[in-house]
C-alpha cells in the first residue's frame, strides 16, 4: 500500500513539474518594474536634505547634524553603504 501510494504521488510530481515550469518561462520579466523598484531603493536610501523630485512621499530630511558635534559637515550620502 505504501509503495503504491510513492510511485503515485512521484507520478504525479514528474508530469506537474513541466507544466509549472513552462507557466513561469512563459510569463517573462518586467524590466521596467525591476528598474523602478530598484530606483525606488535608492531613494529611500538617501540621507541629508532630499532633492524636491524625491518620490518617497513618506521620508523627510535625515541626519541633518551629522558630524556638527566635530566641527564636520557629514550630511548627504546613501544608508545603502554598510
Amino acid at each position: 500500500m505504501n509503495r503504491t501510494i510513492l510511485w503515485v504521488v512521484m507520478l504525479v510530481a514528474l508530469f506537474a513539474a513541466p507544466a509549472s515550469y513552462q507557466s513561469a518561462q512563459a510569463q517573462g520579466y518586467n524590466y521596467a518594474e525591476v528598474l523602478q523598484k530598484s530606483m525606488f531603493f535608492y531613494y529611500v536610501q538617501q540621507s541629508g536634505p532630499l532633492s524636491p523630485n524625491n518620490p518617497v512621499t513618506w521620508r523627510a530630511e535625515s541626519a541633518m547634524n551629522d558630524g556638527s558635534d566635530v566641527g564636520h559637515d557629514l550630511t548627504g550620502g546613501w544608508y545603502d553603504a554598510g
